[in-house]
């Protein structure tokens, strides 16, 4: 009798340890159920991210339908529009500002430059202009 309790306790015994091998690593058990949730979790930070990116998107439609100044600055910035009464300026930027040679103070060499005006004195004052009664 006791030889058989043996047994029956030996073939328990591996029963019980080949289910909870079944049940930790086979494609239903408890490693399969952690991965899923994982992934589950994955797909809801996807699914938030996506769902904030629509709500930026309709806020930008609203902003654009009845926001006259936003979509003015849309204009301005991404197609290069301009108002009614403004004027553009292009200027020459061929040269590189960073090579672009400063020219030294002064007039150029060999060239004089104006004069330095002097105040006028009753001792200096043309003597043909007419004078003031």
């Amino acid at each position: 009798m006791e030889e058989r309790r043996d047994i029956f306790l030996w073939v328990l015994l591996v029963l019980s340890g080949a289910a909870f091998y079944y049940m930790m690593y086979s494609g239903y058990g408890w490693r399969a159920l952690q991965q899923k949730q994982a992934a589950r979790d994955e797909a809801k930070a996807v699914n938030e991210e996506i769902l904030r990116q629509n709500q930026d998107i309709l806020r930008t439609i609203d902003r654009l339908k009845h926001d006259p100044a936003y979509v003015e600055r849309v204009a301005r910035k991404d197609f290069g529009m301009v108002g009614k009464d403004e004027l553009i300026y292009q200027f020459d930027n061929s040269k590189d500002v960073e090579t672009a040679e400063i020219a030294p103070a002064g007039p150029p060499a060999g060239l004089k430059g104006p004069e330095p005006q002097q105040r006028l004195t009753p001792a200096n004052a043309p003597t043909d202009a007419p004078h003031a009664p």
